[in-house]
């Protein structure tokens, strides 16, 4: 996953919210009385925020995990290294007997 799609999906969790936040102010200007559009609304930027905090948090996790695994990788890349310089050691000492 780029992270510029990360950027762009946290931007787009972020207008929804904001852009729901302005509806229901209008709708609450305009039209009081109707609860039903406000409270489902509301109830709607709750569960948006709850989306964007979990969002935050597994971008966390993944960035972690990223970093993780590119020091195992190059801890892996290292191994690999000294177990071909131990090959080549053991033809050497091998073809010295």
């Amino acid at each position: 996953m780029e992270y510029i799609d990360i950027i762009r999906a946290q931007i787009n969790i972020t207008s929804i919210i904001e852009s729901l936040k302005f509806t229901i102010n209008e709708i609450k200007e305009k039209n009081p009385k109707r609860k039903d559009f406000i409270n489902g609304m509301e109830k709607h930027i709750i569960q948006m925020n709850e989306v964007y905090v979990t969002f935050k948090q597994l971008n966390k996790e993944y960035e972690l995990l990223s970093k993780m695994n590119f020091n195992y990788h190059k801890e892996n890349m290292e191994f690999r290294y000294e177990i071909e310089k131990l090959k080549e050691q053991n033809a050497h000492l091998i073809n010295g007997i």
